[in-house]
């Protein structure tokens, strides 16, 4: 619902952009997806093609396979049949160049969940609190824990994230603001590589290249073919729901 009145809020704002036009051009409305194997991407895709569409807006959909040079030549295409605004779920900095071809051309750029770092090409950001969603991951593990409470010493192994996707960072940052001080009374032992912030250098160990579930996966079950066989892992920080799954797929075999 959220997602949706923010959408609607956004087409007001760029009504005058898109029918301001002479002539109406043959695209009203580009939304650029990053990858269609994490889920999600799919359904916002396919909400966000729906609603404008049933505003009156001539909109398109495209997924970019987390590949930025796929999504760039898929955005060029958007800007070529002549749409005025562009909702982008980006890769990597790698997006740059279009972006700013976009708002020389004038077209109205949103950033969708993703920030586009590396440059100030864009009209909008839009996002949820992730720092905070970290959090209720965060604390979900110190409640299933009783982290508060015990008294025995309790062990987790962290994932985070794509290292691309600046909301991994505020994923983890917000889970380990909860977690960190139970690591630092050990009350909490990590297993495997421990960063206590997106900050540190291993954090890329731990980072999920392009949120992939199979890298996910495959990292889990080297850690119980190794470090992990010495314990009995109480917890895992998953930073989303296909890499949940995947991780409970190794665990489970």
């Amino acid at each position: 619902m959220k997602k949706l009145l923010v959408l609607s809020v956004v087409l007001l704002l760029a009504a005058g952009a898109v029918f301001g036009q002479g002539q109406r051009a043959t695209l009203d409305i580009g939304l650029a997806m990053p990858e269609t194997h994490v889920e999600r991407w799919q359904r916002d895709g396919a909400d966000l093609l729906a609603f404008a569409q049933a505003k009156g807006y001539k909109a398109e959909v495209t997924y970019g396979d987390a590949d930025q040079g796929v999504q760039n030549r898929q955005i060029q295409d958007f800007i070529t049949k002549g749409a005025k605004l562009l909702i982008i779920g980006s890769i990597n900095e790698g997006i740059v160049p279009v972006v700013s071809d976009a708002k020389d051309d004038g077209v109205i750029v949103i950033a969708y969940d993703r920030l586009i770092t590396g440059s100030d090409a864009y009209d909008y950001y839009i996002t949820f609190d992730n720092f905070k969603v970290g959090q209720f991951q965060g604390a979900a593990i110190e409640q299933a824990l009783d982290l508060p409470n015990t008294t025995a010493r309790k062990y987790i192994t962290l994932f985070a994230g794509s290292p691309t996707d600046n909301n991994a960072n505020f994923f983890f940052d917000g889970a380990m603001s909860v977690l960190r001080p139970y690591v630092e009374k050990g009350v909490l032992q990590i297993v495997g590589p421990a960063p206590l912030s997106s900050s540190s250098p291993d954090f890329t160990r731990i980072a999920t290249e392009n949120w992939r579930a199979d890298l996910a996966k495959t990292r889990m079950e080297n850690l119980l073919n190794s470090d992990a066989q010495r314990v009995v892992l109480d917890a895992v920080l998953a930073p989303n729901d296909t890499l949940a799954r995947a991780i409970i797929e190794a665990l489970s075999t």
